[in-house]
């Protein structure tokens, strides 16, 4: 399929970046290449790529709500493993905690998780999120006050849902018109794409 088309935009969400995976996309012409949210060390020459930085997004962007973040006593993150994501996410989330002295643990899943005051939950995936809402309501947990949830990557449901959920989010609309824009202009060029840290009611 390498003369099919006029650009190949590949997002590389791999369990592992094996040298077959390198090597398949080393024969795709670099004027037709754009990687998104992820670079990938091996791939050569002149290509466009719209990344995100995971290890340092996630622990700078905390920095920014550390006022907030600071009345909880222990951080979680919750961290499936089977689902490909990066691990710089946990190692940015982990290194925040012990730079910045909080208690922390990394959990696979919440569904059998105990949830209790004072503690704080950064959830990736969405069925987590609801179900570390759901637990912290029966225990008439105060979101926000004695318990807090921030969920990974923004969406129209995390505004509304139990007032308001704060987020670690890229600027997806920024990354498409990045990509975008390279596509209409001919141009290749490397983009580190913004992080931020949007708080709502719930830390």
């Amino acid at each position: 399929n390498l003369g099919k088309y006029d650009y190949f935009v590949i997002m590389p969400h791999l369990r592992l970046e094996t040298d077959s995976v390198k090597d398949a996309i080393n024969k795709i012409p670099k004027e037709k290449l754009l990687l998104i949210n992820k670079d990938l060390e091996g791939i050569q020459g002149n290509y466009g790529c719209v990344y995100e930085d995971f290890e340092s997004d996630i622990r700078q962007a905390l920095l920014t709500g550390i006022e907030r973040i600071r009345k909880y006593h222990k951080l979680f993150l919750i961290f499936p493993t089977e689902n490909f994501y990066c691990t710089g996410i946990r190692d940015g989330f982990t290194n925040f905690c012990k730079r910045n002295g909080f208690e922390v643990e990394v959990i696979e899943h919440a569904h059998h998780h105990e949830v209790k005051a004072h503690e704080l939950y950064v959830a990736i995936e969405e069925t987590d999120l609801v179900e570390i809402v759901k637990k912290a309501t029966i225990k008439k947990l105060k979101l926000g006050k004695n318990f807090g949830i921030i969920a990974y990557n923004d969406s129209p449901f995390k505004e509304i849902l139990a007032g308001g959920i704060s987020v670690l989010s890229t600027d997806f609309d920024r990354m498409g018109a990045e990509i975008a824009d390279m596509i209409q202009t001919k141009t290749q060029r490397k983009v580190k794409n913004p992080f931020s840290l949007i708080l709502r009611s719930s830390v």
